[in-house]
């Protein structure tokens, strides 16, 4: 199971995921072990309707926007046209820490909310973005085209709320109570 949390300021959005993996594995030639890895999948520019990008990391006439991190190497960014086409974007803009313990990885992606070319989405927000996730479990010789994946989803960033919310129903509390106390004056004055 995939989780994702995401947070955003004016500046840079930070996506929070979790998924479960039984073994910690990195990349060793030796054994010839793959290493564990997690994908974010957006599409590279956004379109009107429910037109998105074929799920497995796009086809030859779309390409999608992957947020990539391998264990061993980091996060990177990467451009696909199909899960054997996929090529590194110069300029990473992306950093990422991970954690792994008790069976499962924490990761936290973070990059700038207004990307800096065409091949790469500007999150904004109240907009839905299509995401898709990919996952390999090195462990289990997931590699290439053999992983876990999923079907398009949909992220959106939240609007900030306002802090009327909070001032709001005491002031109509107020001006009730008010209303009250002026209807009790007035009948007792008419008594």
């Amino acid at each position: 199971m995939v989780a994702l949390r995401a947070a955003w300021n004016d500046k840079e959005v930070a996506f929070h995921v979790t998924w479960d993996d039984p073994t910690q594995s990195g990349a060793d030639a030796a054994k010839k072990a793959s290493p564990d890895v997690v994908s974010l999948q957006f599409p590279q520019k956004v379109a009107e309707g429910a037109d998105r990008p074929y799920f497995l990391m796009g086809n030859d006439a779309d390409a999608v926007y992957l947020l990539r991190w391998e264990n061993g190497k980091g996060a990177t960014e990467a451009s696909a046209n199909g899960p054997t086409r996929i090529v590194p974007l110069a300029g990473g803009e992306v950093t990422g820490q991970a954690a792994y313990a008790n069976g499962q990885y924490r990761l936290v992606l973070k990059r700038p909310l207004v990307s800096k070319g065409p091949d790469r989405p500007t999150f904004q927000p109240a907009v839905f973005l299509p995401i898709a996730f990919q996952a390999w479990d090195g462990g289990a010789g997931e590699t290439g085209a053999k992983m876990s994946l999923t079907s398009w989803y949909y992220l959106r960033l939240e609007e900030p709320q306002s802090s009327r919310r909070f001032v709001v129903p005491p002031v109509v509390a107020i001006l009730t109570f008010a209303a009250m106390l002026l209807v009790v004056r007035v009948a007792n004055r008419r008594a």
